[in-house]
Parts: structure tokens; sequence; C-alpha cells
């Protein structure tokens, strides 16, 4: 296994510094600037996940502005999560040949590229060889009644917690394996499972002290209606399954808009699929392995109905990243490594190894595409862009690529290029996100231009309308953006930022609302 990794992934130790890598390992203020107490205690750049940020700050302490460093860190923990995959499903499956195939498929597939292309994900890489030791402790501890075993799982799952909340969906993946192995009952679970909601309690009640962690009343702030909220869930687990399936031109991170069309639609596939899935676990697949591997995938799934919403009343999109998953999608590929095996007496045996050979490659091949797009920030950030451009940070960081080498006239033309495939999205976030690349670069008018084009599409889209006030304040056209703002604060009169510009604006020209 340790050979196919390193065939997906070799390409992935030339990549540079990307994204967060900027933030939180090579600019002044990065973490290894960060006093340990203050990591403990407070959050960074949004986060709080304390046991991650220390683990990060002693790799920049050592390594130091060496990208490669931090690339083969994350090589290692990733091998060694993916041996673990492999002995968590020799443990549960019947085959020893399901467990290594579900081991080879979770090892290449080109979803968890970022595990290694990028540096900052080494954070996550500890998150996942927590949760991974957790999972494994605790398999242990069912079989075993050893406290060992019962004390090392909750101290991994804490650690696991304190480096990404997706660990919260744990217990539950816990939960799914206990009643797979041992008669579940009320006491026994209890028994089993106290330590982990104990620490879930711990550091919830942590978090609530420390200042400037996101918040999972965004949900509420988002104001979505119920069939919204299923319509945006069900766009989100398609996307998602989709990558998985066919994973051709992934990204870390996806916006799906609030405003999806056919809400009633997709409310009722969501509804009826959740039906599908209760009858199948609870009637045709209960109680069998495959009824297990797909419990525990969707159980991995339950943290997105919250964490999609965290920025959505500031971005108007839900987000999903295929890495929140990484733990529970085990399922997934045990349940893919099953299918291939149920053709194995089907169809010739020479067939059956050069199909898993041959899924084998395909993914290497993808996967090695994938690392090569993290070679650097334009790369990447240009690439993100023609996926998704309804993200405003590719935009931002890829026209800073052009603007701290001064290469302007270059960003207008690849900014330009970018004119038929806003067309084609339509939307009014893709304009607004495309303006701010111009923004940046101080091209005004091209950027009013965009703000304006938003607009078209949604006449009140808040965001268009404050930063197009802006551009016409540098302008010197005080009128347009006094109507701007004007605009906002009819529709909201309470508005911050509305407030905050008009203030400004009126003090600027030395006139009074």
């Amino acid at each position: 296994m340790f050979g196919l990794t390193l065939m997906a992934y070799f390409n992935a130790f030339a990549n540079g510094f990307v994204l967060d890598d900027w933030a939180f390992i090579q600019d002044p203020g990065n973490l290894a600037d960060v006093p340990v107490w203050h990591i403990l205690s407070k959050s960074y750049h949004g986060f709080y996940r304390p046991f991650a940020f220390l683990i990060l700050r002693s790799s920049v302490a050592v390594f130091g502005a060496a990208p490669v460093l931090y690339h083969l860190l994350n090589f290692i923990l990733y091998n060694v999560a993916c041996y673990l995959v492999y002995r968590i499903v020799r443990t549960l499956a019947a085959s020893e040949q399901a467990a290594l195939i579900t081991a080879v498929l979770y090892a290449v597939h080109p979803l968890h590229h970022p595990l290694i292309s990028n540096c900052f994900t080494l954070c996550l890489n500890v998150y996942l060889l927590s949760g991974l030791g957790s999972l494994w402790f605790f398999i242990r501890y069912l079989d075993k009644a050893g406290k060992r075993d019962a004390v090392l799982s909750a101290a991994l799952f804490a650690a696991a917690l304190l480096s990404h909340l997706s660990a919260i969906a744990l217990p539950l993946i816990m939960l799914v394996i206990a009643r797979y192995r041992i008669k579940v009952t009320i006491p026994t679970i209890i028994r089993h499972l106290w330590p982990y909601a104990l620490v879930v309690a711990l550091v919830a009640g942590v978090r609530l002290t420390v200042p400037g962690t996101r918040s999972i009343m965004s949900l509420l702030e988002a104001d979505l209606s119920l069939p919204q909220y299923l319509a945006v869930l069900w766009d989100l687990l398609c996307w998602y399954h989709a990558q998985l399936l066919l994973p051709a031109r992934t990204i870390f991170l996806w916006d799906q808009p609030l405003d999806t069309p056919h809400v009633w639609l997709k409310s009722f596939n969501l509804v009826m699929t959740l039906t599908g899935l209760i009858y199948l676990l609870t009637v045709r697949w209960r109680n069998t392995e495959k009824g297990l591997w797909l419990t525990i995938h969707c159980a991995g799934l339950v943290p997105l109905t919250v964490a999609a919403f965290i920025y959505s009343p500031r971005t108007t999109t839900a987000i999903i990243e295929p890495l929140w998953f990484v733990l529970s999608s085990i399922g997934f590929y045990a349940l893919a490594a099953r299918g291939l095996l149920s053709l194995k007496g089907r169809i010739p045996a020479r067939s059956f190894s050069g199909l898993v050979v041959g899924l084998t490659l395909a993914l290497i091949f993808l996967t090695l595409g994938h690392n090569a797009k993290w070679h650097d920030e334009r790369t990447y950030t240009r690439y993100w862009v023609a996926v998704n451009p309804l993200n405003s940070v590719p935009w931002k960081r890829w026209a800073i690529t052009y603007l701290r080498t001064g290469e302007i006239a270059a960003l207008m033309e690849d900014l330009g290029g970018t004119e038929d495939q806003l067309r084609r999205r339509g939307h009014p976030l893709a304009w607004t996100n495309r303006g701010h690349a111009y923004h940046l670069a101080d091209r005004c008018p091209e950027a009013i231009s965009d703000y304006t084009r938003a607009l078209s599409i949604r006449p009140d889209h808040i965001d268009a309308l404050l930063s197009r006030a802006n551009c016409y304040a540098v302008t010197g056209n005080y009128t347009e953006a006094r109507s701007d703002l004007s605009h906002i604060l009819r529709k909201n009169p309470a508005h911050p930022e509305a407030l905050e510009d008009l203030a400004r604006l009126n003090a600027h020209t030395q006139s009074s609302d």
C-alpha cells in the first residue's frame, strides 16, 4: 500500500505554499509567532483547533518555510491512517480481500489529495489519525473490555475533537459499530459511550468561552425555510457523492447557492431517499455487513446539516468540504470493495484482477492530476475559479498572485478571459466575486461593471451594493455611492456595514444625511 500511495502522491512533494499555508505557516503572525497559551484559549483565524494547531506550530518551528517537509510529514501520517483503515475494516469485515481493497481505494482516491498536496492539511491528518486511533481502540475495548483501550480511545477522541469539529460524528459511528458487534441495551450504550459524551460536553463548554469562534447559530441566521434547507442539503449531498463516484474535477471546498431552483422537487427527493435508506437499513440490510458500512457512511454525514451553513449569512451559499467525511467515508470504500468482490465469482479471475488494478491505476492518475493543481497559488486558485466561481477567496487570492509581481496587464487579460464562464453560470455571486478581484487591482470601472451585472440579476444583492458604493466613492461619484447605501438601508435600516460606510462617506464629503 505504501508503494501505491507513493505512486499517487510523488508529484505533491514539489508543491509550494497555497491558500491557508501562507497565513498559518509563512506570513508574519503565523502559528510559530502565537504563544501556546493563546492557541489553547483563543481562536486563530476563526478556528479553535488547539491540538492540531499545537502540532502544526511545532512543525512550523522545526520546518520553517520548507514546503517539502510538510508534504513529507503529511505523507507519513496519511500512510499510517491508511494502515489503520485496513486494520479497522479487517476487524469488522469477514474478508481479508475486502479490507485490502478498501484500504487501497481509500489511499489513492482523489478526494483525499489535499491531505498531502497542501501543507496546512497537516491539521486534518492529525484529526484523521486521532479519530481512526480512537475508533480502533474502541473496537478493541468492545472485544476485550480492556480499560486501557477505553482510556486511549476517549483520549484520542478528545484530540480529534480538538483538531476538527467533524469528529463530533465519531460517537455515532461507535454506536453503529457497537450495535453490530455486541448486544445493545440502554445500560450498555451508557456504559460504553459516556466518556465520549463527557468529552463533547467539556469541549463544548470550552468553546463557549473562546472568543471569535464560528457559531452554529449561523444556520438560524441564514433564515432558510425548511424546504429550501432540505433542497440545499440535497444539492450538497449530490455533489459530494458525485465526487466519490467520478472525481474528475474535484475541489477541496464547494459553494452551493442558497437560492437553489426546484426547491420542492429536491426536498421530496431528499425525504424519499432518507425513507429508502431507513427501509434498507432496518429491513433489507438489517444486521448485515453491508448495512454496517452504509450506516457508518451515513452517520458521518450528520455534521453537514449544520456545518454547511456556518458562513451562509455572509456568503449566501452553503459549503461542503469532502475532507469533513474522511473518517466516515470508510463505509463508502468498504461498500465499493464488497461490490467489486461480488463480481469475483461471476467473471474470470484475470478479468477481476484487471478490473481492480485498472480502477486503482485510474484513481492514481486522477490523483496525480489533482496534486499538480496545488503546485502554486496561481494554478490552484485559477482552477478553483474555473470549477466553482461562487467563492470570493480564490478570486482575491488569484488577483493577489499577480499584484505581488506587478503583472497588472496579465491579470486584466486573465480576468477578462472568464467572461463566457460567468455568463454561462449566470449567478450574481460570480460577477460580484470577479468585481472584487478588479477592485483589489484598483480597476474600479471594471469592478463597477461587474457589480452592476450582479445587480441586474438580483437588485437587492447586499455585497454587490456595498462594493459598488465603495467603488463609486473611490472614483468620486458620491451621489451614486450614497444611492446604493440608501437602497440597503431602506431594506434594513440597521445594517451595520451600510451605516458605517454612509457615515464615513458623509464625513468625507462634509455633508449630513
